[in-house]
């Protein structure tokens, strides 16, 4: 199955849905009561209204806290689920793998990038239909009190789009680098500890360290750039939404002295486009933890479709001399009915220092603990 066919469930995204339109709708009220209050209480001097206006308030606020309440817990249980699924599609992946195989993420896809998918799917769920119905009903109500100052409002979009395009991009780029260390300094750490005896036997505990180091160095930076971008969306689109605003309030001040708006009118315009820029805000916003969540789900795709790896081990003998011992002859080495090592016979020259490499999970740990006699062979000679 595929990863993304995984984010089901329709009825209870439609429940959410609807609760987020009922949010929106409780939301939007504020500032037009606003406008009521300054135009038919304080100037119109109707002190009965403000009584039915605070009682209304009081059920408005109840009404509120519970969607918000309902919201998050079902928008919670629904990415949950989805995440459990993900996690059993690895969980399996990773039990059926190959256990020599040289692809050791799964352990960050299970721990890093399934809880990056998992905060990232709830934010974009509950932001984008909060946000987009938000930009339609503000710009509506904004727009029945004055269509020019909407239109001044809405003028801004285009920058925030641009803006954000540019800088999603980026970031896209900069949290696949930053996962990408993950992969490499726990693949490291795990080779480092199933190797940990022959570290100590041969002294490689600084050379062990340099390497970890390094590895820890280039996790830094690559966070430190992903910080940076990510801060940079926030900061760019944070100038915007203030500054528009204010420009709103500079052309609604000569409208209202024009009499072209009234005082409450004004107001509630002012705040619909502090209001409005807030969703766009959070929308745009969304990019980079979009493109996180593409990132999370690519590596998860491309983990769940690997070809199991077979064992293979190659030996660099760098040698000089016609001298040859034979270390091992013809030994077979099995394990959990797994073959490990095939028929191998190591020759080399004693006055010489021979280098074995090879793939990680191919061998080299359990033919250098047979050669030290940590372990025997299950055939062969061992001299």
């Amino acid at each position: 199955m595929h990863i993304q066919n995984l984010f089901g469930r329709k009825k209870l995204i439609l429940i959410i849905f609807f609760l987020t339109i009922l949010a929106v709708s409780v939301n939007a009220i504020y500032p037009y009561i606003t406008k009521i209050v300054i135009d038919n209480v304080l100037i119109g001097k109707n002190v009965l209204l403000m009584r039915n206006i605070i009682l209304g308030l009081g059920l408005i606020i109840i009404i509120q806290v519970l969607v918000d309440f309902f919201l998050s817990y079902l928008s919670s249980v629904w990415v949950q689920k989805n995440i459990s699924d993900i996690r059993n599609l690895i969980f399996d992946r990773f039990l059926k793998i190959d256990p020599f195989s040289t692809n050791k993420n799964g352990q960050t896809l299970i721990i890093s990038d399934a809880e990056v998918i998992a905060a990232n799917v709830q934010s974009i769920l509950l932001t984008s239909l909060n946000s987009g119905l938000s930009i339609i009903v503000f710009g509506v109500i904004a727009f029945t009190i004055s269509p020019l100052l909407t239109l001044v409002i809405l003028s801004a979009l285009p920058i925030f789009v641009l803006a954000n395009i540019k800088l999603s991009s980026i970031s896209k780029d900069k949290f696949f680098e930053t996962q990408h260390s993950k992969d490499e300094l726990l693949s490291k750490l795990t080779d480092f500890l199933s190797g940990k005896i022959f570290i100590k036997i041969y002294h490689a505990e600084l050379y062990a360290k340099s390497e970890l180091v390094n590895l820890n160095k280039q996790l830094k930076n690559n966070s430190i750039s992903l910080s940076t971008v990510m801060i940079m969306v926030k900061d760019v689109l944070a100038i915007l939404t203030s500054v528009t605003p204010f420009i709103v309030l500079s052309i609604g001040m000569g409208l209202s002295l024009n009499h072209q708006i009234s005082t409450g009118g004004l107001i509630a315009i002012y705040t619909y486009a502090g209001m409005i820029f807030s969703p766009v805000s959070n929308l745009v916003n969304l990019m980079p933890a979009y493109q996180q969540i593409i990132v999370a789900l690519e590596r998860i795709n491309n983990y769940l479709v690997l070809e199991p790896e077979g064992a293979a081990i190659t030996t660099k003998l760098h040698d000089n001399s016609n001298k040859k011992v034979t270390l091992v002859n013809n030994i077979n080495l099995v394990k959990n009915d797994v073959p490990i090592l095939k028929n191998m016979t190591l020759n080399m020259d004693n006055e010489h220092i021979y280098m074995l490499t090879g793939p990680n999970g191919s061998g080299k740990s359990m033919l250098g603990k047979i050669l030290t006699g940590l372990i025997f062979p299950s055939s062969g000679n061992i001299w």
